[in-house]
């Protein structure tokens, strides 16, 4: 195999997958998702690891896809590429979700729907309103 250079190309490929896994053909879209992850590298791995783990779920092989799951994870975090992350914990929820995990299933569901970090109450925009609540005159 020839490693893809264009970006057009290593996505074609993803796509191709994700098409392939839509429509049902397991070994279609194993063996585009096998192909999408062998010839791309870097943030293009992270898309393709995802592919391939959604596969896998598909397939009911749940140790390589979580394996390409946290993959993908460690991947899209360590380069920044936050746009992939609600996808890659999609993934992570319905694995949870297969192992009887329900509730951390529902918690990645929730951080897949809402990826910005939470505000700590520690932060200098936190101020509680307690302080400023107005005192009413006794009658």
């Amino acid at each position: 195999m020839t490693v893809v250079v264009g970006a057009q190309a290593a996505m074609r490929r993803v796509w191709s997958a994700e098409a392939a896994l839509a429509d049902g053909d397991l070994a279609v879209a194993r063996r585009c998702a096998d192909e999408a992850f062998s010839t791309t590298t870097g943030w293009y791995s992270a898309p393709a690891l995802t592919v391939r783990a959604r596969v896998a779920i598909a397939a009911g092989e749940l140790q390589p896809a979580e394996r390409d799951a946290h993959d993908a994870l460690v991947l899209g975090a360590g380069i920044k590429a936050y746009l992939l992350v609600p996808d890659i914990l999609e993934c992570l929820a319905a694995l949870a979700d297969q192992a009887g995990g329900h509730r951390d299933a529902v918690r990645l569901c929730g951080a897949a729907q809402n990826p910005s970090p939470p505000v700590s109450r520690s932060s200098a925009n936190y101020a509680p309103k307690l302080a400023t609540r107005p005192r009413w005159p006794s009658a």
